[in-house]
């Protein structure tokens, strides 16, 4: 089985294929998403912040704070303004409390980063789901797609493999804890 699932290993090329194959076999859909801007999260926090927390106020560099650090996500944006919210407005104490060290990217990112830099020939999914203690689906949904997306790594056929970018990366993240 292919480690999206799907049998088909010639059709498949990752997770958001699954869902792009669907759409097209049944409804003949050809569907290409975009990715959110920050402006557009600001804009999602802000929207929410009025329908759910009307009396909380909370200053527009918050809000800027939280979409750079949301990875583009409104889930984990939400998620992000909600604490920030139950911490008073305290937003670096919520980047602290989710382990966000930079720009969205957090000490599991960096783990993940320097486990696969450790290992020049490729590391393979269930290398990598070991050594986080969390399962494939898990990896594949929520902390891959962010690392591809942003070329700190690649898929070869070896396994994932770290780039130039993710070198640098790792490097800035540890300056940023120091």
């Amino acid at each position: 089985q292919a480690e999206d699932g799907i049998r088909d290993v010639e059709r498949s090329r990752g997770l958001g294929d699954v869902y792009k194959r669907q759409l097209y076999d049944r409804f003949k859909i050809i569907l290409e998403l975009e990715d959110y801007t920050e402006e557009e999260i600001v804009k999602i926090l802000n929207q929410y912040k009025e329908k759910i927390f009307k009396v909380e106020k909370l200053c527009q560099e918050v809000y800027e704070v939280i979409a750079k650090n949301s990875r583009v996500t409104p889930r984990h944006a939400i998620r992000l303004l909600e604490a920030t919210i139950y911490f008073e407005g305290n937003v670096k104490e919520v980047l602290r409390n989710f382990n966000i060290i930079k720009d969205g990217y957090t000490k599991k990112d960096l783990e993940i980063l320097k486990y696969i830099a450790s290992n020049e020939k490729g590391v393979g999914l269930q290398g990598i789901a070991m050594f986080l203690d969390t399962s494939t689906i898990n990896y594949l949904y929520e902390i891959e797609p962010f690392l591809l997306k942003n070329g700190l790594i690649v898929r070869t056929p070896r396994g994932r493999k770290i780039t130039l970018k993710g070198l640098k990366k790792i490097m800035e993240l540890e300056k940023c804890l120091k």
